[in-house]
């Protein structure tokens, strides 16, 4: 596999971030945790423009150490995959032979996501969802309306999209949210529901056409508007090829050029450019007037680029409805696959959101729900279809995520009947049945925690006066009994058992049988197939993290730690805690 240079968290590349893709058949770029250093958007564009599948990246960098789980790592996974990722590198260190110890050696940064994480064990159903969507979105060829020619300066910048949603933006919506520099192209004014790639000089020359009224790109990647840098020098060679394109019937949005980016040929170079940009704007001045015509295409400047879309007949692609998205937090993605649509909804959100979602597809294709993170299909709710939107009804839960697929009718997937047409089990019902008391919490040996403690109510681990308990990381047990009436057991599949609060993983075994293993909310699972009337036995296996074990062997001396690693002067035994152990309500629906 060929694979190009990584776009550096520096935010620029040396003179254009988008070539040089040449015969690689991955674009790489790179996101971080609890950083501002997303270049996601960058590798995707680079990818789409030069007709490669591959969108990778140096994954989950960072310096948090050991203080985030899978349910974090999904949420910042979502939101990448939104800006175009589809396969994931983790940023890791390995070598760990047993004398180091636990957790081990490290490199300064990443995730320290290795054989000596507390959940490594149960890390597959994780990387389980990683690899469906990642599969998903490796289909076919991305949609977007737009297409951005950032400019010909360098060094040349392409902003993400959006960057960690723990972090509050520092900076104004002409800023990169990455590194603060003035955006080259600004899209304040385009709203939600439209996506776009960034093109280079290399490409518009060499490889855009314009077909049927859309910029068009080989492997059926196409765009209906190109937005110009807000400058007023552009490449003369730009020009000429946009002067052809709009006369053709291309549809291009900023101000009138008046001299060129470039010393080549000057002076005739800046009356060229002049000229053209006369002949192509008119009196488009983007105060008094804000559109021209010219040939069979048209030019526009000074509106919002929403406007634009809409004056063009171009309806949002994705319209998230009936509540406040201006963080973004329900994103989305679109590749079309032949006949088939494939949208990824994220919501970042840390808490539920049920809303109405309009997409731009008509009748002719039917919906249904792809859940990554099991590889069932579910059906879709239908409000309304016509011949230009579907209008479905979407639940998602905390940091939750969805596959929505159109397909053309006849030729759809049907999905399994007996899935709930809800996501991610969105049940209200009252409970039916509660764990017995108490609950009894079994640790391991060698962890600095006593053999097994009583709880009557579940509390937080870090609340506990037991030291060993408070600081405790790793997997630890919690067992207790239940009773069913044999008329619940007759519900069958409709019997959901729900964790409540957990931290941060937990495995479910129900009569000695392991029933699932639950990483993010909600924290539910089917339970009616392994139950029985009368007495049932339950056990959870709770796994949190290695931060308070460090925090808590902070400052003593090495023979009284029962951690071990290199960066151990990171940690203070005055540091904050993270939740932890099975917190709950734990209840039977």
């Amino acid at each position: 596999m060929k694979l190009i240079a990584e776009a550096g968290h520096g935010g620029y590349a040396r003179v254009d971030p988008l070539k040089g893709l040449g015969e690689a058949d991955v674009a790489m770029g790179e996101f971080w945790n609890g950083s501002e250093f997303w270049v996601t958007k960058e590798a995707a564009s680079a990818a789409h423009i030069y007709g490669k599948t591959l969108v990778n990246a140096e994954t989950l960098t960072g310096w948090r150490a050991w203080k985030d789980g899978p349910a974090h790592y999904k949420r910042l996974f979502d939101v990448a995959l939104c800006e175009g990722l589809n396969q994931v590198t983790f940023h890791t260190f390995t070598h760990n032979p047993p004398e180091a110890g636990l957790p081990g050696f490290v490199y300064h940064a990443g995730e320290h996501f290795n054989v000596n994480s507390t959940w490594w064990e149960y890390a597959g159903p994780m990387l389980k969802y990683m690899s469906r969507a990642s599969y998903m979105l490796q289909q076919g060829q991305f949609v977007g309306d737009l297409c951005l020619y950032y400019g010909d300066q360098a060094p040349n910048l392409v902003p993400p999209r959006r960057i960690d949603p723990n972090l509050v933006n520092k900076y104004d919506s002409t800023q990169c949210g990455h590194c603060d520099q003035k955006k080259p192209v600004n899209t304040t004014g385009l709203g939600r529901g439209y996506d776009y790639d960034y093109v280079n000089e290399d490409v518009v020359l060499n490889k855009m056409s314009l077909t049927a009224g859309k910029l068009t790109l080989p492997k059926d990647l196409s765009y209906r508007v190109m937005v110009i840098p807000d400058k007023t020098a552009i490449s003369l060679k730009v020009l000429r090829k946009l002067e052809k394109m709009i006369s053709d019937g291309a549809v291009v949005f900023g101000p009138k050029p008046v001299q060129s980016n470039s010393l080549v040929g000057f002076p005739e170079c800046d009356k060229e450019v002049e000229q053209l940009g006369e002949k192509i704007w008119g009196d488009c001045d983007g105060i008094n007037i804000t559109s021209h015509q010219y040939g069979k295409g048209k030019v526009y400047y000074g509106l919002p680029l929403w406007k634009v879309m809409k004056a063009e007949g171009v309806a949002r692609d994705f319209d998230a409805r009936g509540f406040d998205n201006s963080d973004q937090h329900i994103d989305y993605i679109h590749r079309r696959n032949g006949g088939d649509d494939i949208y990824f909804i994220s919501n970042s959100d840390l808490t539920a959101q049920k809303f109405t979602a309009r997409f731009r597809m008509s009748a002719d294709k039917v919906p249904s729900l792809w859940m990554a993170d099991n590889g069932t299909i579910q059906p879709c709710q239908v409000l309304t279809a016509d011949k230009d939107f579907t209008t479905v009804e979407l639940s998602l839960p905390p940091a939750g995520s969805v596959f929505v697929v159109f397909q053309p009718k006849g030729k759809e997937v049907s999905p399994d009947p007996t899935q709930l047409p809800v996501i991610n089990g969105d049940s209200q019902s009252a409970p039916v049945a509660l764990p017995d008391k108490p609950w009894k919490i079994t640790f391991p040996a060698g962890r600095g925690a006593p053999a097994s403690i009583l709880m009557d109510e579940l509390s937080d681990w870090t609340s506990s006066a037991v030291e060993g308990v408070k600081y405790f990381s790793g997997s630890a047990t919690y067992s207790t009994a239940f009773t069913l009436e044999e008329s619940a057991v007759k519900a069958g599949k409709d019997l959901m058992l729900d964790l409540g609060t957990v931290k941060e993983i937990a495995v479910v075994k129900i009569n000695g049988v392991v029933v699932d293993t639950l990483w993010k909310p909600p924290y539910q699972t089917a339970i009616g197939k392994f139950v029985n009337p009368g007495k049932n036995n339950l056990e959870l296996v709770i796994t949190n993290l290695w931060n308070n074990r460090l925090v808590g062997d902070a400052g003593k001396p090495d023979a009284e730690r029962t951690t071990r690693t290199n960066i151990q002067n990171r940690y203070r035994n005055n540091m904050p805690l993270l939740p932890s152990g099975l917190i709950g309500p734990v209840v039977i629906r």
